[in-house]
């Protein structure tokens, strides 16, 4: 950002580093620094709406997410369709699971869209769905990398959180980005006061 002011980019990924670490005021104003230099971008647009999720304002975050989300689906990449995951928190988990099917058809089913939509699933009580793309997840996982933290995901949605804290202790081994925001994301909520998921947030030495 010193180096060169103008760099929209700059401004959003240092937004997301301060989510990330909770800092979402702070985080906000990045974003918004991003936006007035690029107020036609689809990824800055977008990633206002996830920045919003995990600071667990979910209406705005739905909004935001609803002005981009067609635009963004026709350029699917990298962290997909962001616009579904407020959902599960606003009890729409069916609607949820639509918007992971259609991203996990344009993404080539993507470990990261299987295990979305997975959990999707399972939110919505179709338990059977939720383990059948498990297993798929799991097969996959076989031919490429799949990080730990997109099964623990899964897991966590079948209500089975002491599976889900043997795939997040694997993924800190593996060393898998999902667990940046493991302070913040609200998926991960029903184990907060879990004491292995309390040491494993201390492992990872957040900053205070």
């Amino acid at each position: 950002m010193q180096l060169d002011p103008s760099y929209a980019t700059a401004y959003q990924r240092y937004s997301l580093y301060l989510s990330a670490m909770g800092k979402f005021d702070e985080s906000f104003e990045q974003i918004k620094k991003a936006r007035e230099l690029e107020p036609l971008s689809i990824s800055i647009n977008t990633s206002l709406g996830w920045r919003l999720y995990l600071a667990r304002e979910y209406d705005r975050s739905i909004s935001r997410s609803f002005e981009t989300r067609w635009r963004w689906i026709r350029r699917l990449s990298g962290r997909t369709l962001i616009s579904a995951r407020p959902m599960s928190k606003r009890g729409n988990s069916a609607w949820q699971s639509r918007s992971w099917q259609k991203a996990a058809e344009l993404s080539h089913s993507s470990p990261l869209t299987i295990s979305a939509l997975a959990h999707a699933e399972a939110l919505s009580g179709n338990h059977a769905g939720a383990n059948k793309l498990l297993t798929q997840l799991e097969a996959l996982s076989k031919k490429q990398y799949v990080s730990p933290y997109y099964i623990a995901v899964v897991y966590l949605g079948l209500g089975k959180n002491d599976v889900a804290m043997n795939w997040l202790e694997k993924a800190y081994t593996d060393h898998s980005n999902g667990l940046v925001f493991l302070k913040v994301e609200p998926e991960l909520d029903p184990l907060r006061t879990n004491p292995r998921f309390i040491t494993l947030q201390n492992r990872l030495n957040f900053p205070s």
